[in-house]
């Protein structure tokens, strides 16, 4: 075990350090607060909600739909299944004894949601492609447990298969996510806001980053 031991000084600089930090902090609140309560119409993409402040009134709704979830869901199965079979070293293996309990859990869950989960969506081809996930997914995985044997090979062919259906998953997501944007935000641009506004209106995206090129709340807005 390795444990790191800092001087005291050390520990005391960093904790005047921190408290340093705090007047930013509250510097920088207050400017933004300032600059919220300045502008007017305002609509801001927060954490999966998008809000209308307008004439000083505050109006929230969640643009994050069942569809999109299920969506998500199911594209993870693929990529969990590798991540159960991660190995740094690209050789064949055998799987051990917990790798086997794991898998068969897993593939249960996995049967269970084929037979009897009803999918958000009405689209055939979204519910198709989900099927198709699943589908390879179980077949992967009973060959998997048939052999007790991981093939690099045949690993990286279901990756490959499945990455084709998770690629389609991440346009049909996107889609779905801005038809509910637009569902939301096109009433409000029509109806609440007059000529003026529609042309000053400003847009705030809060994420723990800027909004980076490609991300469908800012190609929505600025796209």
């Amino acid at each position: 075990m390795f444990i790191l031991i800092l001087p005291h000084h050390q520990i005391h600089s960093q904790v005047q350090l921190s408290s340093l930090n705090q007047p930013f902090r509250h510097a920088y609140s207050q400017a933004r607060n300032h600059v919220l309560s300045k502008t007017d119409p305002l609509i801001t993409i927060n954490d999966g909600n998008v809000i209308l402040i307008h004439h000083g009134k505050r109006t929230a709704i969640s643009y994050r739909s069942p569809v999109y979830q299920d969506l998500k869901a199911i594209s993870h199965i693929p990529l969990t299944i590798y991540l159960f079979l991660f190995n740094l070293e690209s050789n064949d293996y055998d799987l051990s004894l917990d790798q086997i309990t794991q898998l068969k859990s897993y593939l249960q869950d996995i049967s269970t949601i084929r037979q009897s989960y009803n999918f958000a969506s009405t689209s055939d081809s979204i519910i198709r492609t989900q099927y198709n996930i699943l589908d390879q997914s179980i077949v992967y995985l009973r060959s998997l447990l048939e052999s007790k044997r991981v093939n690099q090979i045949i690993l990286k062919e279901f990756c490959i298969q499945t990455r084709i259906l998770f690629s389609a998953n991440v346009n049909l997501a996107a889609r779905n996510q801005l038809d509910v944007l637009h569902s939301i935000v096109y009433p409000w641009y029509k109806q609440l806001l007059n000529e003026t506004e529609r042309e000053t209106v400003k847009v705030l995206i809060l994420a723990p980053k800027a909004a980076r090129d490609g991300t469908v709340e800012k190609l929505y807005f600025y796209g």
